[in-house]
């Protein structure tokens, strides 16, 4: 009987890994935010042209404004409520869809708008978003991953016994469930000294690295030398010529910071909840995007105050951060230094009264 009692128990944990699998996978496929998949092919935009350029759209909005869509064909259909207030949008799921809704409107050409509540646009559209997260994942994990996390290719391909901490597993001894992840990982904080810091978070150069991989391309970061986080090369075609990018999000931040915990991840696919690790990464995309935004409206958070501004030091990377009191000067500024400033009315002659002047502080990244 002894002898076969660890069998009985192994073959109990492997039923027990294999369900949870089994759940986890079941999640994957009929996630809240997608619809449920179908064998047949759903039905997409037929014109070529007008095909793209709806696809497009969608790409572009998997990295701006959000990873994933609830509930989509919904939200292309919903009316807009007049009376909807942006503090509701984490509040319930009708705040959250009509949130998406305006995300969407502002996203879409006006000229799309009557289109938006065909099926065919929603298939396109979505479609769109689901090639641009796995175009993002290849890109952050195969193509750069060695050059986001600074470490060798070997070293990398290594990554489960090496990053798992710094993505936000929680140690045996730690209250958490052991082998749980924590949304607030490492990974997301500029020198992590073991404990939440406002003033570091979504300060980490990986962050920043793996936002560069994605609108400027692996190359981009796989050529930077010492301690630039990425180089600029004038005559590469990228995404953020392409798109116009002209100014970052907290969407953007958000996705680059759930990328880069996949990356060092040993979930082999990018869905909503990771299949080994089990991080529920649509839910944690959701958990940044809610601080940062609510951060930028409260205007007394790191993000309003200095991540806002370092963020910009990088998107656009080809035009320092844009605002109408800032001189030639601050447009001049090194790409490679982090930018903060402070802006104090002087007392002026007259004829300069209404003006301000800018402050500025330069220090190294």
């Amino acid at each position: 009987m002894r002898q076969i009692q660890p069998s009985q128990s192994r073959s109990s944990r492997e039923r027990s890994e294999e369900e949870q699998k089994q759940l986890v996978d079941a999640q994957n496929k009929e996630p809240k935010t997608e619809r449920p998949r179908r064998k047949r092919q759903l039905p997409k935009i037929v014109d070529e042209n007008l095909n793209s350029q709806v696809k497009t759209l969608g790409q572009k909005f998997t990295y701006i404004s959000l990873l994933w869509l609830h509930q989509p064909l919904e939200t292309f259909q919903l009316p807009l409520d007049e009376e909807y207030d942006p503090l509701d949008r984490f509040e319930s799921e009708e705040g959250w869809l009509q949130g998406q809704l305006r995300d969407l409107l502002e996203a879409i050409p006006a000229k799309f708008h009557e289109d938006m509540d065909d099926e065919r646009f929603v298939n396109t559209f979505t479609h769109g978003m689901h090639t641009q997260r796995s175009n993002a994942s290849t890109r952050v994990r195969r193509q750069t991953g060695a050059a986001i996390f600074g470490c060798t290719d070997e070293e990398f391909t290594n990554r489960g016994g090496t990053f798992q901490e710094l993505i936000g597993r929680t140690p045996a001894d730690n209250d958490a469930e052991p082998g749980s992840y924590v949304a607030f990982a490492p990974i997301l904080f500029k020198d992590y000294t073991g404990r939440f810091d406002k003033w570091k978070v979504f300060r980490n150069p990986i962050l920043m690295r793996t936002y560069t991989a994605l609108v400027l391309g692996p190359s981009s970061v796989k050529d930077a030398k010492g301690d630039e986080i990425f180089v600029r090369k004038e005559s590469h075609y990228n995404i953020e010529s392409l798109w116009g990018i002209r100014s970052i999000t907290p969407a953007a931040i958000a996705a680059s910071a759930v990328l880069a915990r996949f990356s060092a991840s040993n979930d082999q696919a990018f869905q909503p909840i990771g299949a080994v690790t089990k991080i529920d990464y649509q839910s944690d995309f959701e958990f940044y995007f809610k601080y940062l935004s609510e951060g930028v409206r409260a205007k007394n958070l790191l993000w309003s105050r200095s991540s806002k501004i370092g963020m910009k030091y990088f998107t656009p990377i080809s035009q320092p951060y844009q605002c109408q009191y800032l001189s030639q000067e601050l447009k001049r500024i090194s790409e490679r230094l982090w930018i903060t400033y402070t802006m104090k009315r002087k007392k002026l002659p007259r004829d300069q009264r209404g003006t301000r002047r800018i402050e500025i502080k330069n220090r190294r990244w």
